[in-house]
């Protein structure tokens, strides 16, 4: 699972099981933003989620959302 990193004190990487994890990538500034006003930082996001993958070897060749946000990534 991806998701935006919101405060510096959160862990970029949680193993939740085996198979299952949350990467936190940094899009925009370490805080709370409000879904509504989180749009202008999806283009930062995608760029860190692309950056995640080359670094790490990676491909996610699949995504499922249930936001619009999400779906936009």
């Amino acid at each position: 699972m991806f998701s935006r990193r919101v405060s510096r004190e959160q862990e970029l990487i949680v193993h939740h099981s085996p198979l299952c994890r949350t990467i936190r990538l940094t899009a925009g500034p370490e805080e709370f933003v409000p879904r509504d006003n989180g749009f202008k930082y999806l283009p930062e996001f995608v760029q860190q989620l692309l950056r995640f993958q080359k670094e790490n070897n990676v491909n996610y060749p699949l995504v499922h959302t249930n936001y619009w946000l999400s779906s936009w990534v």
